[in-house]
């Protein structure tokens, strides 16, 4: 068993890890109400708003692309006009 930061060195490739990593990106979204952020990200790349149902790969991409998409809306955010 692995212990410590699921980001750190090659434990990220591990399944728990991803789970992890998908279960805390989720609850960071409901928490700053961003689920609308994740809707739109699932509907893009996988043709569907669900997020409930996602194969491994599929939580892969979407905890990557969720990341990017948080960053690049609060960097619009953060730009003055």
């Amino acid at each position: 068993m692995h212990f410590g930061d699921p980001f750190a060195g090659p434990i990220p490739d591990l399944d728990w890890s991803l789970d992890w990593r998908f279960d805390q990106m989720v609850r960071k979204l409901e928490t700053n109400d961003l689920m609308a952020v994740a809707r739109t990200v699932a509907l893009q790349h996988f043709g569907a708003p669900e997020i409930d149902n996602l194969t491994r790969e599929q939580k892969r991409v979407f905890v990557e692309d969720c990341m990017t998409a948080v960053r690049s809306a609060r960097a619009r955010k953060s730009t003055p006009a």
